[in-house]
């Protein structure tokens, strides 16, 4: 009994320590009711928050869903683009693969001088095969001078003669002989002597294949394209088919390691387009699109020399070298001539893309610009090592 009294006052004192009365559980439910207020204030505010980021997140991957459906349409259209385009070229590039005929000279080129490989070319004046040639034929030798056999015998399928016109009526006997006698005159092509170096071999028989194949009623394909194609000046692995004349000339541009720049390897490769193709097809028509101060000067025409001089621009060298060919040797000349052979230009692009034809042409501006001989120089160098030729053309470093 005793114990449980004491233990019933014990706990009523406990609970009259802990129990607030009057002002302070007032005070106690005013704290509460705050404490609560700002709880849920607070959960609200957050709710709030989440629910705006949400709806933000999901506009931006609605406008990010729309950008990637128009990429994806935008790469669809250039595919099919590109497929097309893929397929006009190949059409193209098989269209003129079958007009072409494959040419691969097989040379080196150093600074003493260009090296043939011996089985492919023999020296002009024995019987030879030239590779590559129609139906593989051997062809004549070229006669003792090494003249360029003339084409005055070769008539067009139609009866008159190729590259001249029959005359109209009413022409007087003294315009027809006239007519004849300039005809005569641009069927002269220059005289050369026995190869001198691996160019001349080349370019002797080159001259004398594609020659035979306009002697078979082939001019289109013996003589070239009125236009050189130069996609291999700046990619000497372009796909694009090129004709004999054009790929020959590329082959020996691109050997000569020294010239500068596009613009000098654009003018060395259309003057000698022009030059050749008049050479291996000599008609008034090939005549008149040879720059005037490449056509050749009266000596040429009565003084063997050597094909590679018929390349030089300046006429006045040309003719001074031929006077005197022995004194000049193309191992020698070539080195000074192409290291600092500048056409001076500082315009745009000398050349342009043709799509439509497949091939890279030279612009109408720079074809302005290489018809204008005083546009043309070398350097001191070459006026040092040849000081014969002081005079005969235009010196800047």
């Amino acid at each position: 009994m005793t114990t449980e009294a004491g233990a019933e006052k014990h706990n009523e004192k406990r609970r009259r320590k802990y129990t607030r009365v009057g002002a302070q559980l007032e005070r106690k439910r005013v704290q509460d009711r705050a404490a609560q207020q700002a709880f849920r204030q607070r959960t609200k505010d957050t709710i709030a928050q989440q629910e705006t980021e949400i709806a933000d997140c999901k506009s931006a991957a609605a406008h990010l869903r729309l950008q990637l459906q128009a990429a994806q349409s935008a790469q669809r259209a250039a595919q099919e683009k590109a497929d097309h385009l893929n397929q006009e070229l190949e059409r193209i590039l098989n269209t003129l693969r079958m007009l072409t005929r494959p040419y691969e000279p097989q040379f080196t080129f150093t600074r003493s001088g260009l090296d043939l490989d011996s089985s492919l070319y023999t020296i002009p004046g024995s019987s030879r095969v030239v590779p590559n040639a129609a139906q593989d034929r051997p062809l004549d030798p070229l006669v003792s001078s090494f003249r360029l056999p003339p084409m005055s015998q070769v008539s067009s399928p139609s009866g008159q003669l190729h590259g001249r016109s029959p005359p109209s009526p009413g022409t007087t006997l003294a315009s027809i002989q006239m007519t004849a006698g300039t005809a005569e005159m641009l069927m002269e092509t220059p005289i050369f002597c026995e190869s001198t170096c691996a160019l001349d071999t080349i370019l002797l028989n080159f001259l004398s294949s594609q020659r035979a194949m306009v002697a078979m009623g082939h001019y289109e394909q013996g003589s070239g394209p009125p236009a050189p194609n130069l996609a291999r000046l700046s990619d000497l692995t372009s796909c694009w088919p090129l004709h004999a004349l054009t790929r020959v000339i590329s082959d020996i541009n691109a050997k000569f390691d020294v010239i500068r720049g596009i613009p000098e390897k654009t003018a060395v490769h259309w003057t000698f387009h022009h030059l050749l193709r008049w050479q291996i097809h000599p008609t008034q028509q090939n005549y008149l699109q040879i720059v005037p101060w490449l056509r050749p000067r009266p000596c040429q025409l009565q003084i063997p020399h050597p094909p590679w001089m018929t390349l030089v621009p300046w006429p006045e060298m040309r003719e001074v070298m031929i006077r005197d060919y022995q004194s000049f040797h193309q191992h020698d000349f070539f080195l000074p001539y192409t290291l600092k052979l500048s056409l001076n230009w500082t315009g745009e692009n000398c050349l342009s893309a043709d799509i439509d034809e497949a091939a890279v042409r030279i612009k109408p501006s720079f074809e302005r610009h290489i018809s204008d001989l005083d546009n043309w120089s070398l350097g001191t160098c070459f006026l040092q090592a040849f000081p014969k030729l002081e005079g005969t053309f235009t010196v800047k470093d």
